[in-house]
């Protein structure tokens, strides 16, 4: 049996008629309390097989339902991404487990999980629709297929070199597979084909010294990167990578090469990524392509047509295949280095975020963004019309809808998702010292992801989002109001939001009246993605209902009275007694094979938000 060290309270002490302490029934659901497992819940819509996979017979899942594949004895999990037609999951011990219609291999007794990466110490994972991008601990970044007909391991001759070329002490590395050169498991012993990125900057191949990878984001074709020195990088996930000039100044990237190490060849085979400035690329990609001068690609156009000729119909359209006959975003071999983005070189840039088809960096609590802007989802303000920008432009966010230049403005936080854009900030007024914390968003709200109560299409200029924004809450710990942060906010590319107050360091010091973090919810719900059981868009946070529980020896609740479950802030979100709570433990942690990790180890109750649903799972901190 798990060890598990309960924060939570069985219940809040009174002070009876008698004297003697009685036990008020608890009025918030949070954390394991007496039972061993560590419950993983999930809900949204199953038509993918991501959210329930071990009942394909049911389409849609409306409230949190539990998943037993992801819950057991101290399983804790690294990350969990959801994406459209496969899940993804980090275990305590840093190995990948996907799931879900494309995964047809999966364990039948694991309901249909498969163990993708071993050995690799992963920490992170970025998805994208045709890829999984997977950042280890040492700063690796590695990239695997999604559909089991693309993950069979080739032969180990038959993977390309590296692309950077060898001296001759170190000549004997050319006979070893430099893709797997660092892993703790032999190509052989890999469950799955996978390519590790590689470097470019303007001086050299690779990073410097004592440089890492530490976080990636991605959108729907590109991927940024940062590193530990402040370096921003990018990779093309596919040719239309930078159609928005979301790489901005990333014009042409150079392929991989499957029969010379030599570096000044390659930069005569290069690919010219498409530029088209419009959401839909596909229907306008026209024969930019077929100028491309690439030995790397096959290009399909009919012969009789020229290449001025119009589009006249579906004959005409360009397709592009790598080698292996397939789209570059399905080939895991077609792009395989992160570049520098030479417009940030310089800029020691603290956090980046990709939108579907936008970027944002963080730089010492300002921001800057470029890429898609149609919805305004950049943040430029309500005057700024322009659908593209082309080159990194600050956000700023002391314009926000009710702020006035009596404020210092101070982001923390960039969340991007689909086509909207949320900001965590800390607002000091000149003649108070008190900060307040908000939450601000832009750009896409027709479902209600705005969270300003308001269905607007396009929002150019950032909103305060309801009921989480400048709350201020009294802290027995501190003796005095203080202001109330959020911990951080989940973002789905179908409009779905969810954001985690920071309620647990206002308890007393000895811990005595702790519950967990408060969670809240809003934006779209066609799907069911919010958990709530309706299928109604909300445009205001509000709280779920408590969780259920898997395990037969969890606690029963105390029902509680009419009169007590109806309480209410008296904000326009209700705030009831009984509702979801997010906690911590201290538990001997094990990964997904039963196996102990590092012993005790603090885990917390996460919610994370992706396509089409949510899942509510324990995280190893």
């Amino acid at each position: 049996m798990a060890d598990i060290s309960r924060v939570v309270p069985d219940g809040v002490r009174k002070k009876g008629t008698g004297g003697e302490e009685d036990l008020e029934p608890d009025r918030l659901s949070v954390g394991p309390k007496r039972h061993d497992d560590l419950e993983t819940f999930s809900w949204g819509s199953n038509s993918n097989l991501t959210i329930s996979p071990s009942t394909p017979s049911l389409p849609l899942v409306k409230t949190p339902r539990g998943f037993p594949a992801l819950t057991g004895p101290g399983v804790a999990l690294r990350d969990v991404a959801l994406a459209q037609y496969y899940g993804a999951a980090v275990d305590g011990s840093g190995d990948v487990y996907m799931w879900g219609k494309d995964i047809v291999d999966g364990e039948p007794e694991k309901d249909g999980l498969k163990r993708c990466l071993v050995g690799l110490d992963i920490t992170h994972l970025a998805p994208t629709k045709s890829k999984l991008f997977a950042l280890s601990s040492s700063g690796n970044v590695y990239v695997l297929p999604t559909n089991s007909t693309l993950q069979l391991p080739p032969h180990v001759t038959s993977l390309p070199p590296p692309s950077a070329p060898l001296t001759p002490r170190y000549s004997f590395l050319q006979h070893i597979d430099p893709l797997h050169l660092f892993t703790s498991k032999a190509p052989s012993q890999q469950v799955v084909d996978f390519v590790r990125l590689d470097f470019s900057t303007e001086k050299k191949l690779g990073l410097n010294w004592g440089e890492k990878v530490v976080q990636i984001s991605a959108g729907r074709d590109h991927l940024l990167a940062v590193t530990n020195k402040g370096r921003t990088l990018g990779h093309a996930v596919s040719e239309a990578a930078n159609s928005n000039k979301q790489l901005v100044d990333m014009e042409e990237i150079v392929l991989p090469r499957p029969t010379t190490l030599n570096r000044e060849k390659e930069k005569n085979e290069r690919f010219r990524l498409i530029s088209l400035f419009m959401p839909d690329y596909k229907k306008a990609v026209k024969f930019k392509v077929t100028k491309t001068v690439d030995p790397y690609l096959k290009q399909y156009l009919p012969k009789e047509e020229e290449e001025d000729a119009p589009l006249s119909g579906k004959d005409t359209m360009v397709y592009v295949q790598t080698k292996r006959g397939l789209k570059p975003e399905e080939d895991i071999r077609w792009s395989t280095t992160l570049y520098e983005i030479p417009i940030l070189q310089g800029v020691n840039v603290d956090q980046v975020a990709a939108g579907e088809r936008s970027s944002f960096a963080r730089v010492k609590g300002r921001v800057v963004g470029w890429g898609a802007n149609e919805y305004g989802q950049v943040g430029l303000g309500a005057g700024f019309t322009i659908d593209n920008v082309h080159v990194p432009t600050e956000v700023v966010l002391s314009r926000a809808q009710g702020y006035n230049g009596s404020h210092t403005i101070k982001c923390l936080d960039v969340i991007s998702s689909g086509n909207t854009t949320f900001f965590t900030v800390q607002r000091t007024a000149l003649d108070n010292p008190m900060p307040y914390i908000d939450l601000l968003a832009c750009g896409h709200g027709t479902f209600g992801a705005l969270g300003n109560g308001l269905w607007s299409q396009v929002s150019g200029n950032a909103v305060r989002v309801k009921t989480v924004s400048g709350l201020m809450e009294y802290s027995e710990k501190e003796k005095k109001q203080v202001p109330l942060g959020i911990h951080y906010v989940s973002a789905s590319p179908t409009g779905s939001v969810a954001a985690v107050l920071n309620t647990t360091p206002l308890a007393t010091k000895d811990g005595a009246f702790v519950y967990g973090r408060d969670l809240m919810v809003w934006g779209s719900n066609m799907d069911a993605q919010l958990g709530n059981g309706r299928r109604s868009n909300l445009p205001v946070p509000q709280h779920l209902p408590p969780l259920p529980s898997l395990s037969s020896t969890s606690p029963t609740f105390p029902v509680l009275t009419a009169k007590e479950s109806t309480i209410s802030s008296g904000s326009t979100s209700a705030m009831p007694h009984h509702r979801l709570q997010l906690a911590q433990a201290v538990v001997e942690l094990r990964d997904l094979q039963g196996k102990k990790v590092k012993g005790k180890q603090n885990v917390e109750q996460v919610c994370s938000f992706g396509y089409g649903g949510g899942v509510v799972y324990w995280k190893v901190l």
